[in-house]
């Protein structure tokens, strides 16, 4: 109550006290910019540090998931030796259609070792629906070609050979069966069948002489003996690899590309189930195609060491980069031997282990003195 004097009188009135104002004090909390400065620099500097390894691990899983295909692959291979000790021949085609196997001389397409090996890859359903050994390659090819035969074109095209590290295609893109549609609107364009990265081994052309396409590195180099897939039509026997099974090359890759000498070979990996025919169209003309190059048979789902050290090999022509050994793990390839058991080959292999590991019989391999 406070008490007011007016003219001497006295009046007494009631009034609330009036509240102190309250001084809240802010304490501001966050980055600043010098913090967020080096907030960012710390991240920066893991993700120098981190990422590498991340790299390494990722390189190192494709590595390792190529080296099981392969090694089932390998192992499928010999599943089918077991049963009547045979290994598959390289291709398997007709007798009218060929000309001479020694030439690479084939006029239709035919079936490779692999489609043989799919029973025992879990493959069944692919395997019935190509039908090897009631239907030609040339036959089921047409069926695919065909509007209606959509499963069919699925069953070629199955990627069941590829390595994880390889960047290429899922579909060769440099081979195709049938004449060269563009692909419109209207239609799906030439027909492409699966990339296989794991070929066989085997020589070019039959066993007599290395293909001598590298005349000034190894010139009149004689063949010691071909490889375990030897020919079209010609399954090996077991007894027929006397080097052993622990010292001989069944399987090995080849790259979709690679690079050599600072240089980039089209090492176009290879056709899965298929081989290519020999004989090509060239404007409006048939023609055969020259041993080695693109098309021809024996080269597709195979290949030799007759080119140097034979991998990741750079070569005066690119076109025999198709019928080597190459990949994209670094230094080398992966390769499963005869017994199933798996190895990682330098590119620096010494070019005559390499012929003879390649090899299925006892031979010794000399170079012409210079």
């Amino acid at each position: 109550m406070r008490q007011l004097f007016t003219r001497n009188k006295r009046i007494e009135t009631h009034s609330r006290s009036l509240p102190r104002r309250r001084i809240i004090k802010i304490s501001r909390t966050g980055f600043t910019k010098v913090d967020l400065l080096f907030v960012i620099l710390f991240i920066t500097l893991m993700g120098l540090l981190v990422l590498p390894a991340l790299n390494f691990l990722r390189v190192n899983a494709r590595k390792t998931t190529c080296e099981n295909n392969l090694r089932f692959t390998a192992l499928a291979v010999l599943s089918f030796m077991s049963e009547d000790d045979l290994i598959p021949a390289m291709a398997t085609a007709p007798p009218e259609v060929l000309g001479s196997p020694d030439e690479c001389d084939v006029a239709a397409p035919s079936w490779s070792w692999q489609v043989f090996i799919l029973p025992y890859m879990e493959a069944n359903a692919t395997f019935e629906r190509l039908d090897p050994y009631r239907q030609t390659a040339e036959e089921m090819i047409g069926k695919a070609l065909s509007s209606e035969s959509e499963k069919i074109r699925k069953a070629f095209q199955k990627p069941l050979f590829v390595c994880p590290a390889d960047q290429g295609p899922r579909l060769n893109e440099l081979r195709w069966f049938g004449p060269y549609i563009t692909k419109t609107l209207e239609t799906q364009g030439p027909f492409m069948v699966g990339l296989g990265n794991y070929v066989g081994v085997n020589t070019v052309g039959k066993a007599t002489r290395f293909f001598n396409a590298d005349p000034l590195v190894y010139p009149e180099v004689q063949t010691p003996n071909a490889g375990v897939f030897e020919a079209i039509n010609e399954p090996v026997a077991v007894e027929a690899v006397r080097d052993g099974f622990s010292t001989t090359f069944m399987l090995g890759e080849r790259a979709w590309r690679y690079r050599a000498d600072d240089r980039i070979y089209k090492a176009a990996a290879a056709n899965q189930f298929v081989n290519r025919n020999t004989w090509v169209h060239k404007k409006e003309e048939v023609v055969k195609a020259p041993c080695g190059s693109f098309g021809v048979g024996n080269s597709d789902t195979c290949a030799s060491s007759n080119f140097g050290s034979g991998i990741n090999f750079p070569h005066v022509d690119p076109l025999q980069a198709q019928c080597t050994y190459s990949s994209l793990h670094g230094g080398g390839a992966n390769f499963a031997l005869c017994d199933g058991s798996f190895r990682f080959v330098k590119q620096t292999i010494d070019p005559i282990t390499m012929m003879e590991m390649t090899g299925k019989a006892d031979a010794d391999v000399l170079l012409k003195p210079e």
